[in-house]
């Protein structure tokens, strides 16, 4: 054999580029801290999610995963004790996922499995503080996510 047995022939390289990353809109509005998230919620990747302005004091955080905002229309949840705060969607999925509480900020790394089935699907998001001396439920809201998965 020589040298040329070992070439390659016919290479192609092809770079693939995503035209779908998904999105992250945020909507309604909470009783005190904000929810944001990093990057982009593709399937097979993990997302940041972050809870920032945490009242002092603040004991636990989570989140709820929904598939439906009410039709845009919040659920006060004055009635339990927690004036100006609102539920923004449904929990159809979790009603809780703790996050890590460090000072006034809450942290937890969400994993988006690798389903192709659930490009362009939507969820909801929504964070709730554990904060005593708040209001007579001890819980504060924050405002909603609208997450879009791509891939």
């Amino acid at each position: 054999l020589g040298d040329e047995s070992w070439a390659l022939d016919n290479l192609t390289i092809r770079a693939f580029t995503t035209s779908n990353p998904g999105t992250v809109i945020a909507y309604g509005q909470g009783c005190g801290p904000s929810l944001s998230v990093f990057g982009s919620p593709r399937i097979g990747t993990t997302m940041p999610i972050h809870g920032a302005n945490l009242p002092a004091g603040s004991v636990a955080a989570g989140f709820a995963i929904g598939l439906s905002d009410f039709g845009g229309v919040p659920v006060s949840l004055a009635p339990l004790g927690a004036p100006g705060c609102y539920a923004l969607h449904d929990v159809a999925i979790s009603a809780g996922v703790a996050m890590f509480v460090q000072g006034s900020a809450a942290d937890f790394t969400w994993p988006i499995p690798y389903l192709p089935s659930a490009v362009g699907l939507q969820a909801y998001l929504q964070a709730w503080v554990v904060a005593p001396n708040t209001n007579a439920l001890n819980v504060v809201t924050t405002n909603g996510l609208r997450v879009t998965f791509g891939q």
